[in-house]
């Protein structure tokens, strides 16, 4: 492995590229997609989807509420 990792002509891309765990993390993937495709979000709640789970206000309180307590 050192003498590999010591070599600066080796191309690591391609050697991951056509190695058989790349093609078992791809396998993984299409399966992960194959098994979510069908599923339907049944979650009604508008702010499930936000990016954030609390508002900018709370945050924005929360970390002046903490830097005021150092």
């Amino acid at each position: 492995m050192l003498e590999i990792a010591a070599d600066k002509n080796f191309d690591w891309h391609e050697a991951w590229k056509n190695s058989s765990e790349a093609q078992d993390v791809q396998h993984e993937i299409e399966n992960i997609h194959r098994e979510k495709a069908d599923v339907v979000d049944e979650d009604d709640d508008p702010t499930a989807h936000q990016e954030f789970a609390v508002p900018f206000t709370t945050q924005l309180w929360e970390v002046l509420h903490r830097i005021f307590q150092q």
